[in-house]
């Protein structure tokens, strides 16, 4: 049977005995009477607080018992079960994660193939340059040897009219040359550098999959000043031991003092 406090007589008279005592009823220290009057409710408190402990533990005792004995209870199946579901998720993030690799691979396919096109474009556009240069150039030759012809016949003016159209010819041709070229060249940019392949995610009924970002320390000395924490227990365990000799950069030490009263029983 658990007891309620709030209806317990003697619990009742302990927490009305120490609810008598306020904050503000305690005075100044003026004399050393004072200091020794003090001390004496130091000590009167101190048997009060350890009476209310003792009191509040032999309630809570047979609590302490009983909710250790229904964990102990239930704690093997609930260790057997999440065994078993952890081992499940196991598996599960294993296929996620050949999922997400099989994704990234036809991702490099698909880059390596759109890289390889490109390059068949810029290569066809740079040979059909060439081809119209060529062909312009042997246009220029054919037209100057036919103007050298003409002169050689005396028909000066035909000579400079076959190489007036030549090289009018031979502008165009390149110009037409340059046009294509920077037309394959542009279609070849316009083709998405890496293509994404989009992954889809293997569904299943009331279970979802909850990413959640951790972390892990690579390079300590590497890690930025603000998001670094002070061991405040090692500092601790430092000033304790030293006490006002402790000598730590940007750590001051100060006295909090207390006060130890034997209790009454």
């Amino acid at each position: 049977m658990i007891l309620d406090p709030t209806t317990d007589p003697e619990s009742a008279a302990l927490v009305a005995q120490a609810d008598a005592l306020r904050p503000n009823v305690v005075q100044p220290i003026g004399s050393a009477d004072d200091y020794e009057s003090a001390a004496a409710r130091i000590r009167d408190i101190r048997t009060m607080e350890r009476r209310l402990d003792e009191y509040r533990k032999g309630l809570t005792r047979p609590l302490d018992a009983a909710k250790r004995e229904i964990m102990s209870f239930f704690q093997a199946p609930m260790d057997r079960l999440f065994k078993v579901r952890a081992q499940y998720e196991i598996e599960m993030r294993a296929w996620d994660a050949e999922q997400e690799r099989l994704r990234r691979e036809a991702e490099r396919l698909a880059a390596e193939a759109a890289r390889r096109e490109r390059e068949r474009i810029e290569r066809e556009a740079a040979m059909e340059r060439a081809r119209a240069e060529e062909a312009a150039r042997k246009a220029r030759a054919k037209a100057e040897a036919a103007a050298r012809a003409a002169e050689a016949r005396g028909r000066a003016e035909l000579a400079e009219a076959r190489r007036r159209q030549a090289e009018e010819a031979e502008a165009a041709a390149r110009l037409e040359a340059e046009e294509a070229e920077a037309r394959r060249r542009m279609a070849a940019q316009m083709m998405p550098a890496a293509p994404v392949v989009e992954h889809i995610a293997t569904k299943a009924e009331g279970v979802h999959r909850r990413r959640t970002w951790r972390f892990r320390i690579t390079d300590p000395a590497a890690v930025p000043r603000e998001y670094l924490a002070i061991d405040e227990t090692k500092i601790g365990k430092v000033v304790r031991a030293l006490g006002p000799d402790t000598s730590i950069p940007g750590v001051e030490v100060y006295e909090d003092s207390s006060y130890v009263a034997r209790t009454r029983g």
